[in-house]
């Protein structure tokens, strides 16, 4: 539009009073308010120029060029008086004021009607930020602040430039100095100094607008920016979002604290990543018809000091001028930065206003936290029970895998995960659709198995530091076991496919404040199928396992066996994993009576151990040699105790054909029953025998023989010093070499 004519009185007549049709259009017209200002001061401080500078034409502004860019054919020789201007300014306000209500009404975005209202800007200081913001919007302006400040290289506006146009009065030059003093909400968060400026005073000062507040001024309504300065994304309140499935009263007790927030009001979430933490808040923010500002305290860990304090200041700003809930992620590794680093932040954090949210995966440090914030409340984001993993997993899992016969209930009680892992997990199931990599075959007939392997991507664990993986390839085929201890297996496995039915739909849950979990104690000889068992149950459960490592556990200091399980626990939580102690008596040992302070601290290390299996909520399987060695507590909180005997005869022929691979080239007459009634050893010394066999076989390039075997054989034996006598031996006694 064009400067307002003369005659704005006429000019508002013959248009409509309406809503601003953009933010633009609101801009535009404020920034009119600069040409009045400035036909006024032409007329209150009248230029002296001297006649003979024509010569000098391109290097100076002319007096004729000026009313020019103010769209006045000539200047007016007194044709208008300051009071008139005056007045056509007065109505030029309240013509805008009056568009800004209806714009309000039918909730259209003008972004500087909002920084005005969110910073409290008082008429005077406004009118500073709207001259300093003329030059931005429209050229013509440095030309005009040039020719006002007699200097044709100052095109920013100064303050003494400031004081020419609005102050009049001496009251009112006091309170524009006011505004650009230290902290007022003009000087800190809207203008800066023009950093090529190199002023002698104040009032030489060049300013000009924050990037960060004419990016906010400028930016598409339709399209607004999403990214900002590094570390910083802005959510706008009409932005897609999926709805809350669970956790809906952590969503109530946040609007509880919304509705009784103070001037600064600090609120710590913390919980697992993935747990819905930024998603709660989101909802919240698009209830209450709010953007949501998420620093993300992870992008600052390279940034010195100073520059993490401008960072923090810029967050600040974006927040108050979009009017926006501002949250911290990553504030428990932040917490462990130098002091110094952390006062730096807080220091201009503490300047927003409003509800600020600090977001935590754990929260260890709550000490330390309350000593810096004046905390008004924690909350917690607990990882969902099986119950609401079952209808996450339904919600988001069933409309993408309608024709697929995907096993939910199996998985929610499976897997510990967070909301994020089961939406990434999905996501990444999908895909399987879609890849080229994969078999066409596998794509069109999605198994539970790749639905198991899509979550144990989604899993990041630390065990592997303490703890071996172990393969769950073997089935319960392989497992040569008498029937009953099959059957005990089985109702292990039993309780972790249908504890969602029993702990969540019948109720039991509510019941039982802890040992919900399943432990296992395997006893037997050595090489009776303990480990074998194990992994048979990891393979039905189509979970992951992990044996662990004793020698990065147990430490001869006092409590740092402690520490360790700890710490092993603490990983099995997130990792849906299954813990398998081998060799458990060496840890595990009897409780013995104080004589010492070595017994004290083992007998609190078994006490600390008893606790931390009857907390989690896993699977613990412990494998013993030495059932005796066990302490009788550990016996009654033991879900499932199952020993393992010693073979008998038909358990070591079975044992010696299921261990033998059907495409291992063999001789014809292998005696299996021969060896299964003959040599009392375990499956594991017949798994070494078979193995070494083997071996000896593909080195003559043969296949297996029984004089392979017995040569195997009697290698195992001497291992323990036995040997068969002649007599049992019969046919066979000239394959055993004395």
């Amino acid at each position: 539009m064009s400067s307002p004519p003369h005659e704005v009185d006429q000019w508002i007549k013959d248009h409509q009073v309406m809503p601003f049709a953009s933010g633009w259009e609101h801009i535009e017209h404020e920034i009119r308010r600069i040409d009045l200002l400035i036909r006024i001061a032409l007329i209150r401080y009248p230029p002296q120029v001297s006649a003979e500078i024509e010569q000098y034409k391109g290097l100076f502004i002319s007096e004729e060029e000026v009313w020019s860019l103010l769209a006045v054919s000539n200047a007016p020789e007194q044709s208008e008086t300051i009071e008139e201007l005056l007045h056509m300014l007065t109505v030029w306000e309240q013509y805008i004021a009056k568009r800004l209500v209806l714009s309000r009404q039918h909730e259209i975005h003008t972004p500087l009607d909002q920084i005005r209202q969110q910073m409290s800007l008082e008429y005077q200081s406004y009118l500073c930020f709207l001259i300093v913001l003329a030059i931005e919007i429209d050229r013509k302006y440095e030309k005009l602040y040039a020719y006002l400040q007699d200097d044709i290289t100052c095109k920013s506006p100064t303050l003494q430039l400031i004081l020419k146009l609005i102050a009049d009065q001496p009251e009112q030059a006091q309170r524009i100095r006011q505004s650009f003093g230290m902290y007022h909400p003009l000087t800190d968060w809207l203008i800066c100094p023009f950093l090529e400026s190199e002023p002698k005073s104040s009032l030489s000062k060049a300013w000009i607008v924050e990037p960060e507040v004419l990016q906010f001024l400028l930016e598409d309504n339709v399209q607004p920016q999403l990214s900002l300065t590094k570390g910083l994304t802005i959510y706008q309140s009409n932005d897609e979002l999926s709805p809350l499935v669970i956790q809906h009263s952590i969503q109530q007790k946040l609007k509880v604290i919304w509705q009784h927030q103070s001037d600064q009001t600090v609120i710590l979430l913390h919980g697992h990543a993935g747990s819905g933490k930024k998603h709660q808040l989101r909802h919240l923010c698009q209830y209450y018809n709010r953007p949501l500002l998420v620093a993300e305290l992870e992008q600052t860990e390279s940034l010195s000091s100073e520059n993490i304090q401008q960072w923090a200041k810029q967050a600040v700003r974006q927040a108050l001028i979009r009017n926006a809930v501002l949250v911290c992620t990553g504030w428990d590794r932040w917490i462990q930065r130098p002091p110094r680093e952390i006062q730096a932040l807080i220091q201009e954090l503490k300047r927003y206003r409003g509800i600020l949210f600090l977001t935590a995966h754990t929260m260890q440090d709550l000490y330390l936290t309350s000593t810096l914030w004046s905390l008004e409340q924690e909350i917690h984001l607990p990882l969902p029970t099986i119950q609401e993993s079952l209808v996450l997993w339904k919600h988001y899992g069933e409309p993408k895998f309608v024709d697929h016969r995907l096993d939910w209930q199996q998985v929610a009680s499976t897997f510990q995960m967070t909301p994020g892992q089961i939406v990434k997990a999905l996501s990444h199931l999908a895909t399987l659709y879609t890849s080229e990599d994969v078999d066409s075959e596998i794509a069109t007939q999605l198994t539970q198995e790749n639905l198991n392997h899509s979550c144990y991507r989604q899993i990041q664990t630390r065990l592997n530091t303490q703890a071996t993986r172990l393969s769950m390839t073997s089935t319960w085929d392989d497992l040569i076991l008498p029937a009953a201890q099959k059957q005990s297996m089985r109702y292990a496995c039993n309780q972790i496919k249908y504890r969602s039915k029993v702990y969540e739909e019948w109720g039991f849950g509510q019941k039982l404040a802890y040992g919900k979990g399943l432990s296992l104690l395997f006893t037997g000889p050595p090489g009776t199928g303990k480990t074998m068992s194990a992994r048979v149950i990891a393979n039905e459960l189509q979970m992951q396992m992990y044996q662990i490592n004793l020698s990065q556990v147990v430490s001869k200091y006092i409590g740092e066996t402690e520490k360790h399980l700890q710490e092993v626990f603490d990983e099995a939580k997130y990792s849906s994993s299954i813990l398998f102690f081998d060799e458990a008596d060496a840890l595990f040992g009897k409780r013995s009576e104080v004589s010492d302070s070595h017994d004290k601290f083992a007998n609190m290390e078994t006490s600390f151990l008893l606790q931390k299996m009857e907390e989690y909520e896993g699977i613990t399987v412990l494998a013993t040699n030495y059932k005796q060695n066990l302490d009788e507590a550990f016996m009654r909180r033991i879900s499932f105790v199952i020993r393992f005997p010693f073979p008998n005869k038909e358990s070591r022929k079975q044992i010696w054909r299921t261990l033998l691979p059907d495409q291992v080239p063999r001789e014809q007459g292998i005696d299996f029953n021969f060896l299964g009634d003959t040599f009392e050893i375990s499956g594991g010394q017949i798994k070494n025998v078979l193995l070494s066999a083997a071996f000896l076989a593909a080195s003559e390039q043969a296949p297996i023989s029984m004089k392979m075997i017995f040569v195997a054989l009697q290698q195992e034996l001497n291992k323990s010093g036995m040997t068969p006598s002649a007599a049992s031996l019969g046919l066979y006694s000239d394959l055993w070499q004395s």
